[in-house]
């Protein structure tokens, strides 16, 4: 540490559990006392040997100056190692009022992460969720060869960035999961779509990130003025530190000429809608009530044939997310194969449990679910035939519009329990 003040200080040597006993050297030196040996003339895109080790939380003070090792490059050097485990996040930050910082941090397996900015743009932060078990390396240096000085150097728990530190974990999603495979006479039934609302809804409670306020309707509970209460109901509960999530799988419509006309939000002049017990909820109508949400996130999952329409009319805000099984004008399918009443439906489970979280960090992001998704409907849909209301044959592709959510954005944060046939519609 760098001494705040002249006078006496008091060290208190002592052991990380209760009751240790043993021999110990205490020595007290400036900063370049402690100072551990990196391998000699690294070359920077390599990751230098390894030198002192620390753990988790500790921070270090220490200075780089003439004498020092250097990389290729001509900066002095420093490195420390620690212990880490996958799915660990941790901030590695160093701070100089001397240099301009710079760490560069290797994996077991030898891959290097480097970063040179922090707050100020001279400090060095590092945020990350470790890739892998096993020993770290850092090296503590400079951006400009040469440069000398005192540092301090910490390796910290994180819980991400400032935007994810703020997210909340428990019970925080409010959702609506409706679910429709019984149409009477006035649509063809469908499998298994009630039971991608019901096992959605225990997949979130299973997670412990479902709100007691959450709703779940199917086949007659499903009406439009069912789902519009429930909508008002949830959405006055939801505050700015929770997630709203709107689920439905069912049929979906698309109605031309009389609804809606050519313009920016409909460039081909039709409505898309979602099919409920007993009518419709067009996009309009529910970008009108996706307009009344105030919350941190608000996700749309439709699995209804031509629900990428929806995409246009309802993502048009901060904070807004869709997630859509087929293009506007396209059907979706049956996933007969798994089950489920479409693949949206299927795989948005499977993610939603963790099996998004690319890095382990219990923090499924909008980035990471994008990219779980679209993986998994590569590899199990493509192929899967799909049509316009014309009858013009095609394939059944995802849509996803982040809109104004990033990538690191949190969807919900999981606990951490140590690990983690085709009919149209």
């Amino acid at each position: 540490m760098t001494l705040p003040a002249d006078g006496t200080y008091e060290i208190a040597a002592t052991s990380y559990e209760a009751g240790e006993s043993g021999r110990y050297r205490l020595s007290v030196g400036d900063g370049s006392s402690y100072r551990p040996q990196p391998q000699p003339n690294a070359p920077r895109g390599q990751g230098p040997g390894t030198g002192g080790s620390l753990r988790i939380g500790d921070t270090i003070g220490g200075a780089l100056q003439a004498g020092d090792d250097t990389l290729d490059s001509g900066e002095y050097v420093d490195t420390f190692t620690f212990q880490g485990r996958r799915g660990q996040r941790v901030a590695a930050e160093l701070t100089s009022s001397a240099f301009d910082a710079y760490i560069m941090l290797t994996t077991p397996s030898g891959e290097q992460i480097e970063n040179d900015d922090g707050d100020d743009g001279t400090n060095s932060r590092l945020d990350t969720a470790l890739a892998e078990d096993g020993e770290y390396t850092v090296a503590v240096t400079s951006y400009e060869a040469g440069e000398t000085g005192s540092y301090r150097f910490s390796v910290m728990p994180s819980q991400g960035s400032a935007r994810q530190a703020s997210v909340p974990g428990g019970p925080r999603v409010y959702a609506i999961m409706v679910g429709v495979s019984e149409y009477g006479d006035a649509e063809s039934d469908l499998p298994y779509t009630d039971d991608d609302a019901l096992k959605l809804a225990e997949t979130l409670r299973r997670e412990g990130v479902l709100n007691p306020a959450s709703v779940t309707l199917t086949n007659a509970q499903a009406t439009v003025a069912g789902v519009e209460s429930a909508f008002r109901r949830v959405a006055q509960q939801a505050g700015p530190d929770d997630m709203f999530l709107f689920f439905f799988s069912g049929h979906g419509s698309q109605t031309d000429g009389e609804v809606s006309q050519v313009s920016a939000i409909e460039p081909d002049g039709r409505s898309e809608g979602i099919v409920l017990s007993d009518g419709e909820i067009s996009d309009r109508e529910m970008a009108r009530l996706f307009g009344t949400l105030r919350t941190r996130l608000s996700l749309l999952v439709l699995d209804s044939c031509f629900s990428g329409g929806f995409a246009r009319n309802v993502v048009d805000r901060p904070g807004v997310m869709g997630l859509f099984s087929s293009e506007e004008d396209l059907t979706s399918a049956v996933a007969d194969k798994f089950e489920a009443g479409g693949y949206l439906a299927h795989f948005l489970r499977a993610g939603l449990s963790g099996e998004a979280d690319g890095d382990g960090d219990t923090m499924v992001t909008a980035g990471e679910l994008a990219t779980y998704l679209r993986r998994e409907f590569t590899t199990e849909v493509a192929g899967v035939e799909a049509e316009t209301s014309e009858g013009q044959r095609n394939y059944q592709n995802l849509v996803i519009d982040r809109g104004g959510v990033q990538i690191d954005d949190v969807v919900i944060r999981l606990a951490d329990n140590g690990g983690m046939g085709a009919g149209g519609r």
